[in-house]
C-alpha cells in the first residue's frame, strides 16, 4: 500500500521527483516518531482551496495549503492535504525561490502539522521553519529527475 499519494482535483501535479518526495515524507514521519497509515496530497486551484477553506474552516481567504487529519489521537495518521498550485507559485515569486523548492516546503509543512508541529506564534514558526529546512536539506542531496 502506498502511504503517500499524489492526486489532482482541478490542476495538474507540477512536480519533479515524485518518488523521492514520497520517500522523504515517509522518512519524516519515521524520524518524527509518528506512525503513518496514509496521507493523500491533492493539488488544486486557488478557487478550489478557497471553497474548502470556507466550507470547513469558515475562513474567507486564500491559502497555500489545508491539512485535514482523520485519525484519532495515538492512532496512525490518515490525512488529506490540499495544496493550491497557484498560491504556491505566487509564494515562490514572493520569497524568490524556485517553484519546486516552495512546493517541497509546503508538502513538508503539512506533514509537520500532522506530526503535531504548530505555527501559531513567532517561536513556533521558527521551530517549524528549522524542521522544514532540515527535511529540505535531507531531500536535496538525493534530488533526481524522474
Amino acid at each position: 500500500m502506498n502511504k503517500v499519494t499524489f492526486h489532482t482535483a482541478d490542476k495538474s501535479i507540477p512536480m519533479k521527483n515524485r518518488k523521492y518526495i514520497k520517500l522523504l515524507i515517509q522518512q519524516l514521519f519515521f524520524l518524527e516518531k509518528c506512525k503513518l497509515n496514509k496521507v493523500a496530497y491533492i493539488f488544486c486551484s486557488d478557487k478550489y482551496l478557497l471553497r474548502l477553506n470556507r466550507q470547513h474552516l469558515n475562513h474567507h481567504y486564500y491559502t497555500d495549503v489545508l491539512t485535514f487529519s482523520f485519525s484519532l489521537p495515538k492512532q496512525p495518521i490518515e490525512a488529506e492535504v490540499y495544496i493550491s498550485t497557484e498560491r504556491t507559485k505566487e509564494n515562490a515569486k514572493f520569497f524568490n525561490v524556485s517553484y519546486q523548492n516552495e512546493l517541497l516546503r509546503v508538502i513538508i509543512h503539512a506533514a509537520l502539522h500532522l506530526c503535531g508541529y504548530m505555527d501559531s506564534s513567532k517561536a513556533l514558526k521558527e521551530k517549524m521553519r528549522k524542521k522544514e529546512n532540515f527535511y529540505i536539506h535531507l531531500y536535496e542531496p538525493n534530488s533526481r529527475e524522474t
